[in-house]
């Protein structure tokens, strides 16, 4: 299935100031988190949050046009690990920063109210971050897949336990108005999209084997025979969300797994899944 994916960030002189999102589009670079102890710290940031341990959320900010442009406010949020276009309704906020950057420059802003990842999750949420002018409210929705002023960092990292195995909970959302159908479908990322979560010498070693969805959020060794890489007809009402779980083996190294929600021919939602052997860490 060729699907298209939005979100490949376009300069948008009108929107004034960008974060620009990665690639795919919801790993973008320039939004991280970083321990309260270390707020230097440059992207990707901490991979992988600890539960009860303070972080503080960065974004990387760009002005596209030919004038300075002062005190702006980015909100940031978190969000459960989930595919599809998320909303103030159901994201967190951690807080606010403000930033002032120069015509044609970047420049970073911390957000100081420390933020504390949840047990529920393991530490696996997403971040969301959305740069605002001229003192006007936070979107009410938050598209990371369409405007550049909005943009997520959506990954989770797991270690695979015994025969390699690993599992990574998520929900799939309908953020529509209307009744959808939806297909969801898991892929290994080509090397040059994973190569900024990898240490060096483990780029190219890790091989990712049979992986698949399960509806259950704690999936049983034997049950990971019956996955399947994508999975059609999945019916959602408006605004509401249903949970699965990847799963599959690793060997040799970390993989890094895409996983897209379509609607159609569009990838409306993404995350990704690094998941990597005991001892075989990325970085981070």
């Amino acid at each position: 299935m060729k699907a298209n994916i939005r979100g490949e960030n376009s300069e948008v002189s009108m929107a004034g100031l960008v974060i620009d999102h990665g690639n795919p589009w919801w790993l973008s670079p320039n939004v991280w988190v970083v321990p309260v102890a270390n707020p230097g710290e440059g992207p990707p940031g901490e991979l992988a949050p600890v539960v009860n341990q303070q972080y503080y959320a960065v974004a990387n900010v760009r002005n596209t046009t030919d004038a300075d442009i002062l005190n702006a406010t980015v909100y940031f949020w978190w969000a459960n690990p989930s595919l599809g276009i998320l909303t103030s309704a159901n994201a967190t906020q951690i807080g606010t920063s403000s930033v002032s950057v120069n015509a044609g420059q970047t420049n970073s802003t911390l957000e100081l109210a420390p933020w504390t990842p949840s047990f529920v999750n393991n530490g696996h949420e997403c971040i969301i971050a959305a740069v605002v002018t001229g003192g006007g409210p936070p979107p009410a929705v938050l598209d990371g897949a369409n405007d550049p002023t909005v943009a997520q960092h959506n990954l989770g990292v797991v270690l695979a336990g015994q025969q390699g195995r690993f599992h990574y909970p998520f929900q799939v959302c309908n953020p529509s108005r209307v009744e959808q159908t939806f297909v969801i479908q898991a892929r290994e990322a080509p090397v040059e999209e994973a190569k900024p979560f990898f240490k060096t010498q483990h780029a190219r070693d890790g091989k990712l084997g049979k992986h698949g969805f399960l509806r259950t959020s704690c999936p049983d060794p034997e049950e990971y025979g019956h996955a399947k890489p994508v999975l059609d007809g999945i019916r959602l009402a408006p605004f509401s969300c249903t949970g699965f779980t990847l799963v599959g083996t690793v060997e040799g190294g970390p993989v890094l797994v895409h996983v897209t929600q379509l609607a159609g021919d569009q990838i409306i939602g993404g995350l990704s899944v690094l998941a990597a052997p005991e001892g075989k860490e990325a970085r981070g």
